[in-house]
Formats: structure tokens, C-alpha cells, sequence
């Protein structure tokens, strides 16, 4: 697998957001098939979404 780091800093991710993201990739690896784990990982992507968003960066 593949991830693109860039994309997070660009949001303004530091490493207390990257430990965060490293936490729910293993969280989802270690239980793919569990609904309660999947609703916790959507939850901690939507939280930092919701926090670092987006419209903050204008591209050029």
C-alpha cells in the first residue's frame, strides 16, 4: 500500500494527525470485517476532516 502524505500536510496535518491516521489504518487492517470497527474509523476520518477542511486552502 501506498499513502500520499502530501495531501495531509497540505491540510495542516502535524504528527499528533498522522499518529491519529496511522492509529485508525491499523484499527480497520486489524478487523476489516467488523461494522462497529468501520463506523469508528468513518467517524475518526469525519472528525479529522471536519477539523483540518479543505476550503481553508485556496489552490493556485
Amino acid at each position: 500500500m501506498r499513502f500520499g502524505s502530501p495531501a495531509l500536510t497540505t491540510r495542516g496535518f502535524g504528527k499528533e494527525e498522522f499518529v491519529k491516521v496511522g492509529n485508525l489504518i491499523c484499527d480497520l487492517l486489524s478487523d476489516i470485517e467488523g461494522s462497529a470497527t468501520r463506523s469508528k474509523v468513518k467517524a475518526g476520518v469525519a472528525e479529522l476532516a471536519k477539523a483540518f477542511p479543505m476550503d481553508k486552502f485556496r489552490l493556485v
